[in-house]
């Protein structure tokens, strides 16, 4: 479901760097590597204010029962990410946003 390479991108960097991460679903909130969820046809733009608040705080929920008061949120575009961070601002928790992830070494 999350076969973009950005996601791919995202994931490798992830668990090569052996983080805990997550995917932002717009849907779920946030979907977890061991978690299989069923597919959905649901953009961010497509939800309501009061929707984007409720998964805002959905997943300062999810983050906080892991132990989670921050989240780094990544996407290559500002604009592209701006329903996210909306919904991301609901969440009580710090959140960071790049557009970057650090080159990842190449073993021989």
């Amino acid at each position: 479901m999350y076969g973009s390479p950005l996601v791919r991108r995202f994931l490798a960097f992830a668990e090569a760097g052996g983080l805990a991460h997550a995917i932002v679903s717009d849907k779920y909130g946030l979907h977890f590597p061991e978690q299989r969820v069923a597919h959905y046809d649901l953009a961010p733009w497509e939800l309501t204010t009061t929707a984007r608040r409720a998964l805002g705080q959905a997943i300062g929920t999810q983050a906080r029962r892991r132990g989670h008061d921050e989240i780094v949120f990544y996407n290559s575009s500002p604009l592209m990410s701006r329903p996210y961070l909306e919904i991301l601002s609901h969440s009580g928790l710090r959140v960071f946003f790049t557009t970057r992830l650090p080159a990842q070494e190449v073993s021989a």
